[in-house]
């Protein structure tokens, strides 16, 4: 009979199987991690509904602005500029479909916005990258597709603000889906249709160029003088 300590070690062995094992887990993690995700599979009948949903352009709503035009406290020129680019347009022209409004915060980018939509009589429907961007594949691009057919459908202003999170200057960092969104967003502003484009930023250089260039006008908003600052305050009709 053979002794105990004369058994074979069997440790060495099994450590060498474990970390083959782990080895292996891990490269299937890092193989699984590479894959670009895609939606998991969900009842038939609610994969149609929400199909249906977003083809349409239903996850961003459209309503009526009830902001008025004289509201806005000073920026005159911007507004003559807007006009110009969107009302004032001589016979046989077609007035611009893509405006961008650059300026420091808080010079009235939005508030101008909703006041065009309402004295064009158009939807409004402000709208920011995180309504847009999803984590699945190809969803992103759907949804600017999408939000531009339903602009066009009824006649719409979309309103994007921090434009510049959405199509930042490429950089050689820059992985497949960015790049995918910035020209699903050039593809998207060349649609036909009775559709309104206003864009916002405060940092304008930090825009993609090529997008940059396709906005038809830019329309800078400066800073309020001393006075307009008293009317926004509601101390300039007092004395």
């Amino acid at each position: 009979m053979r002794a105990a300590h004369d058994e074979p070690d069997a440790e060495p062995e099994m450590r060498l199987v474990l970390q083959d094992t782990m080895s292996t887990a891990c490269d299937e993690m890092e193989r699984l991690k590479s894959r670009p995700q895609t939606k998991p599979r969900v009842d038939a009948s609610a994969a149609n509904a929400q199909e249906s949903a977003e083809d349409d352009g239903s996850f961003v709503t459209f309503e009526k602005s009830n902001e008025e035009w004289n509201a806005v406290v000073g920026q005159e020129a911007a507004k003559d500029a807007l006009l110009l680019a969107t009302e004032w347009v001589p016979a046989g022209d077609k007035p611009f479909r893509s405006v961008l409004l650059y300026g420091p915060p808080g010079t009235g980018k939005t508030m101008l916005a909703r006041a065009l939509a309402r004295r064009a009589g158009r939807p409004f429907a402000s709208i920011s990258s995180a309504d847009v961007v999803s984590k699945w594949q190809g969803e992103t691009e759907r949804h600017i597709t999408r939000l531009f057919e339903r602009a066009a459908k009824i006649g719409g202003l979309v309103f994007i603000d921090e434009f510049e999170s959405l199509c930042s200057t490429r950089q050689s960092t820059d992985d497949a889906s960015t790049t995918r969104i910035k020209t699903a967003m050039l593809v998207a502003s060349q649609l036909p249709g009775d559709w309104l484009l206003i864009c916002a930023t405060n940092n304008p250089w930090w825009i993609d160029p090529a997008q940059r260039r396709r906005f038809h006008e830019r329309v800078h908003l400066r800073l309020p003088t001393a006075d307009e600052r008293r009317i926004m305050l509601g101390e300039g009709t007092t004395g």
